[in-house]
């Protein structure tokens, strides 16, 4: 069996710190005319931790992370030079999409700790009734991945608990691919399993108290570790270990 092995390692920068927006006016200090695309309740998040002094045009998603919804909103940004996506995998994904029509730079800011959308240069596009499409990959990888912990420790529980299994499946679906492929596999494979294998291991080990900090509205060590396990380790096990690191079924 011999399938894609197109590498994909992730964003130009990944930075996930306590206060990280902080960083964003200066990360953005280069674009002449950057645009949020976002939902209500994900743009409110940020705006709770956003202390800086840009004010950009917002641009809501309707929820599908559609075809039409990314021409749409294509069509009302064409002056933009960077799109800077807020939110959670949906709207993620549709600023990909919208940034990937415009041949544009992109920024992913995640709200919720749910997939590994805001690390990965794809997207999970569905149709207008919200019924699954395709995934759409993309040549241009974010410019910056942003992780703001201070958010993210307050973000929904329900998320974070979907997330963790996601990325704890990542491990056991690899290995069901792999375990039947009789020749020695790709370098670059080998390096995206022996990440299923961190992301399992660092898993089984914090999860109980990442979420138990998420709960408290603490910061610990194992919260950070498990989140950003869930958004950057996790999507750099796809990234390079490609159709072998994906879904089994």
């Amino acid at each position: 069996m011999r399938l894609s092995q197109v590498v994909r390692p992730g964003p130009g920068q990944f930075l996930c710190e306590p206060g990280a927006l902080n960083y964003l006016d200066e990360k953005l200090s280069s674009f002449a005319n950057p645009v949020i695309i976002t939902g209500e309740l994900s743009y409110k998040a940020f705006q709770k931790y956003y202390k800086g002094s840009l004010e950009l045009p917002v641009y809501q998603y309707d929820g599908t992370a559609s075809h039409e919804d990314m021409a749409r909103l294509s069509k009302l940004m064409e002056d933009t030079d960077c799109v800077v996506g807020i939110g959670g995998g949906r709207a993620l994904d549709t600023a990909k999409g919208t940034a990937d029509l415009l041949q544009v730079e992109y920024v992913t800011i995640p709200t919720v700790l749910g997939t590994c959308a805001a690390y990965t240069p794809l997207s999970a596009v569905y149709h207008p009734d919200h019924s699954f499409k395709v995934v759409d990959y993309y040549e241009k990888a974010a410019l910056l991945c942003l992780m703001d912990l201070d958010l993210l420790v307050e973000s929904p529980k329900k998320y974070f608990m979907g997330g963790i299994g996601d990325t704890l499946a990542k491990w056991y679906e690899a290995e069901g691919i792999t375990r039947h492929v009789a020749t020695e596999l790709p370098a670059m494979v080998q390096v995206g399993l022996k990440t299923a294998k961190v992301t399992q291991e660092l898993l089984l080990k914090d999860s109980k108290e990442a979420l138990e900090s998420l709960e408290r509205g603490e910061l610990t060590p194992a919260f950070q570790r498990v989140a950003e396990a869930v958004v950057a380790i996790a999507g750099t096990v796809g990234g390079f270990a490609g159709e072998y690191g994906r879904m089994a079924g």
